[in-house]
């Protein structure tokens, strides 16, 4: 929203200018530095403006992050707009609708670890042991997944297909459900909050289906002598250790 300049500063007059102050200038910015404590020399540095004949003024740039302040700080309409943009982000953050770059990156390493169906049984185990209520389990399950065993069942016969459990008729009506499934798993078992965890699950769903990943779930709980995939199975786990840390 404003302009920084060759040496990483911004421009105080600007600042001035977009919030919308009143007051004069240097009454602003000497009152707005002193609220926010900020230090000549660290966040603000002082210098002359370009001669238009007269005498010139003392004008000053400021920090990136000073300027933050400045602009949160005010009593203006402006200043309490960008206020409510910022809380605006961070529920967005809170509620798994917004991430940063690297995260987004996790979040695609944590889908491609959700096509091992050693990684789905072992969240789904810790998600179960966190609800720790083996009687209403799989009700809820189903108001948090949106789904239940009746409607996968049902699904198959519809398609002329027998059902044997729900991840391997899952695989055969769209396996990307899976990844969606282990992701939110995986968000509970954090202690992450179903809202957060079901917005994450649809997150990855959508990068699973561009991704192409249901075409790969793989069951690397059967014995592999030959070991088939070996290779994409221990990527795909070792950025599940990855992730972890990256998603907290």
């Amino acid at each position: 929203m404003l302009n920084i300049n060759e040496n990483n500063k911004v421009d105080a007059r600007e600042i001035y200018d977009f919030i919308g102050v009143k007051s004069r200038f240097n009454d602003w910015f000497k009152n707005s530095i002193d609220f926010i404590g900020g230090k000549e020399g660290k966040d603000f540095y002082q210098k002359n403006s370009k001669s238009t004949g007269g005498r010139p003024t003392i004008e000053y740039d400021v920090t990136i992050d000073c300027a933050k302040e400045l602009c949160l700080t005010q009593r203006t309409d402006k200043s309490k707009e960008l206020r409510l943009w910022l809380i605006s982000l961070s529920k967005q953050h809170d509620t798994g609708l917004a991430f940063t770059a690297q995260q987004i990156e996790a979040l695609m390493d944590l889908s491609r670890a959700m096509t091992l169906v050693s990684i789905q049984k072992e969240v789904e185990k810790k998600h179960f042991a966190i609800y720790n209520d083996k009687y209403t389990w799989y009700q809820y399950r189903a108001a948090l997944l949106g789904y239940s065993t009746n409607d996968v069942i049902e699904a198959m016969q519809k398609v002329n297909k027998k059902h044997h459990s729900i991840r391997t008729s899952l695989v055969q009506l769209d396996a990307n459900e899976l990844i969606r499934t282990g992701v939110i798993d995986f968000m509970v078992a954090m202690g992450k909050t179903n809202e957060y965890a079901t917005n994450v699950g649809n997150l990855c769903k959508s990068m699973a289906m561009k991704m192409k990943l249901g075409n790969i779930i793989w069951d690397d709980t059967k014995d592999n002598p030959l070991k088939i995939n070996q290779y994409e199975i221990t990527e795909r786990q070792n950025g599940f250790n990855q992730v972890k840390g990256l998603l907290v």
